[in-house]
């Protein structure tokens, strides 16, 4: 793997979708979106934590059909759409985005989108490969939240949990 030696951190490696879960602490009545979820099996597992809506979206036909034929039963809605394309205002408690927002073409947009999406007190998580070379609109996206007024206090003592290299 590109000559990187994973032993070094064997010992403590944690799975980061694991964790991001365990941040975002999903209640059981929330309402969920999953931006770019594959074929869905971190939205199942979302779908476990929660009685809520459970939305997923990708803009790729081939993962959404294959995440419904996984998922026959649940109660999961599937949306073949890019987050630019997202249309929802105040319908979410929750968004969960995990390794794939360094493919959103517009980033302005998607944070915006999302931000609408988002009921009052909503929370986001992020999980992205944080360097600059393979996904540049994370890093983006985390300088304008910082800049932003509506958001700059909230991270005026964010720590980042990355490092570049």
């Amino acid at each position: 793997m590109n000559g990187v030696d994973f032993s070094k951190i064997a010992t403590t490696y944690r799975n980061p979708q694991q964790i991001l879960l365990n941040l975002l602490k999903i209640g059981n009545t929330d309402d969920v979106l999953d931006l770019g979820w594959g074929v869905g099996n971190l939205t199942r597992k979302i779908k476990e934590i929660t009685d809520g809506k459970v939305v997923g979206i990708d803009p790729s036909e081939g993962m959404i059909k294959e995440a419904i034929e996984k998922s026959r039963g649940l109660d999961i809605a599937f949306e073949v759409k890019s987050v630019e394309e997202l249309n929802y205002r105040d319908c979410f408690n929750v968004i969960f985005c995990n390794s794939s927002l360094q493919w959103f073409r517009d980033i302005q947009k998607a944070v915006n989108n999302c931000y609408a999406a988002l009921r009052k007190g909503g929370r986001i998580g992020i999980q992205a490969p944080a360097k600059r070379v393979y996904s540049p609109n994370f890093i983006e996206a985390v300088e304008k939240v910082k800049e932003d007024p509506r958001t700059r206090g909230i991270f005026a003592y964010f720590k980042e949990p990355w490092f570049f290299s």
